[in-house]
């Protein structure tokens, strides 16, 4: 299917919405203030339509070209404790807090990888969200709150420039949905309730897309199963390139910051808007096992935040050394939703989570 200009001038007027209302990546902002206001913008966006009409987009000359301007932001997510940090014996007396610090070395306790790339390989992510990321978010069940396209997609003829539904609207309704569940139990019927909440820790490094199962969903819900799948879906073929390429880039710092993480897991770039629907979407068997082998009250899901609330015909097991474990294991190990590893390490598809409780 051949992509208009109209398509193009849609996808970056939807990109320019995202960055607008997206407080997290100043960088972002920047690049693309210096995409639209420097000379050319047009011949940029008549580049972009040149390369995603192209037979093989992935082979194009431009198109490398961009890949090859893929970097990457390192920012710090937690510091180590400093000498300034209260211990548990000091009494709290109060914090004074301020941006100006006397130490001389802060210790960073882990880090970020942040998606910093070519305005042309957002707007074909953006791209394959119109035309086919669509497809995969429709798929998913109301259980799953986080970064939902726009009910504007729903719309065949979509014009909107909205790209995903309002995230604070989404995010109450995961959370306040699940408390309202439990409140029910415990005062309505006087039930016994435990809610669980689980954080895939580092979720985005450790995700290993199978892209050929992404095009076997998408030929599923187009009836074409039995197309060719080589050479098929272009622009998911670019997304998948830019996958590979970021990963080969941040690969020597990962290794020191996440050296647990197999080369041969490519992840999804924490920046680039088409990997918060293959993030949905990768956990979408997971989605399926819990609502059909745990039957709870109420299940929700953002993105890789999970609440759970199930009530319990017993008090919860209080003699055992970890309680919380034990209770993980009845509720998720043992109908093999998940596999035990190690103590607060689960495994799901082959691949390793330390869930955070």
């Amino acid at each position: 299917m051949r992509i208009t200009e109209d398509q193009i001038d849609l996808a970056y007027r939807k990109l320019k919405s995202l960055v607008y209302y997206d407080k997290t990546d100043l960088r972002l902002r920047a690049r693309l203030a210096a995409f639209e206001c420097g000379d050319g913008f047009a011949t940029k966006l008549a580049a972009v339509h040149k390369v995603v009409n192209a037979e093989r987009p992935v082979a194009e000359r431009l198109f490398q070209r961009w890949l090859k301007n893929i970097r990457f932001r390192l920012v710090p997510k937690k510091l180590k404790p400093g000498p300034q940090a209260l211990s548990d014996q000091q009494p709290q007396q109060g914090r004074f807090i301020t941006n100006v610090t006397t130490a001389k070395v802060i210790a960073v306790d882990k880090v970020n990888y942040f998606f910093d790339g070519p305005i042309e390989l957002h707007l074909i992510a953006v791209l394959w969200i119109m035309l086919e990321g669509r497809i995969l978010d429709s798929a998913l069940g109301t259980e799953c709150c986080g970064s939902r396209l726009s009910s504007n997609f729903q719309d065949e003829d979509d014009k909107s420039i909205a790209l995903f539904a309002k995230y604070h609207e989404q995010y109450a309704r995961w959370r306040d949905t699940g408390i309202r569940r439990a409140k029910q139990l415990l005062v309505d019927e006087q039930r016994n309730v435990a809610i669980l909440g689980l954080d895939l820790q580092e979720y985005y490094y450790r995700v290993n897309i199978d892209f050929d199962e992404v095009r076997s969903a998408l030929k599923v819900a187009s009836g074409v199963e039995d197309a060719d799948t080589g050479e098929s879906h272009p622009l998911l073929q670019c997304i998948e390139k830019i996958s590979i390429t970021y990963r080969e880039k941040i690969d020597p710092m990962l290794t020191l910051t996440h050296p647990d993480i197999s080369k041969d897991v490519v992840g999804i770039p924490i920046g680039l808007c088409s990997s918060l629907v293959l993030a949905n979407w990768y956990l979408l068997d997971f989605d399926s096992k819990v609502l059909s082998r745990l039957r709870p009250a109420y299940y929700g899901r953002y993105v890789d935040d999970i609440l759970l609330v199930v009530p319990l015909p017993n008090d919860p097991i209080i003699d055992v050394n970890d309680p919380v474990a034990a209770f993980i294991n009845d509720l998720l190990v043992r109908p093999q939703i998940l596999r035990a590893v190690s103590n607060g390490t689960y495994d799901y598809g082959g691949i390793i989570f330390p869930f955070e409780s």
